[in-house]
């Protein structure tokens, strides 16, 4: 009977660079299976709001502005990192495509590459 190494991991709480390296965790320990338990999703939703200055919000106690896309793609990208949702109708809409296309790949800007 043969063996398989699993390799399990926990509370990744929305982290994006988490869950990454959860998946590099296959090949890094070569395990064949992968387990990924509970407190998966993220803490809290911090909405980037659109406003005449550029993208707003409040984040981490601080209030944060993105006065273009280079400042906007840098805060989203924090807000992943930090396991939180950077914006709840971003995430409605990938769960409602997600549901009739299972191969459903969202970009920052919530539209579907795949679809």
């Amino acid at each position: 009977m043969g063996f398989a190494r699993i390799f399990y991991a926990r509370d990744v709480h929305g982290s994006e660079k988490t869950y990454i390296k959860f998946l590099n965790a296959a090949s890094f320990y070569k395990s064949q299976v992968l387990i990924l338990g509970g407190d998966i999703t993220g803490k809290v939703i911090v909405p980037p709001v659109k406003s005449p200055d550029g993208y707003g919000g409040k984040f981490c106690g601080i209030d944060r502005l993105a006065k273009n896309d280079s400042d906007l793609s840098a805060l989203e990208k924090e807000i992943r990192d930090r396991a939180t949702t950077r914006t709840q109708r971003n995430l409605v809409r990938w769960l409602n495509c997600r549901l009739t296309n299972p191969r459903c790949n969202l970009s920052s800007s919530g539209s579907c590459l795949t679809c």
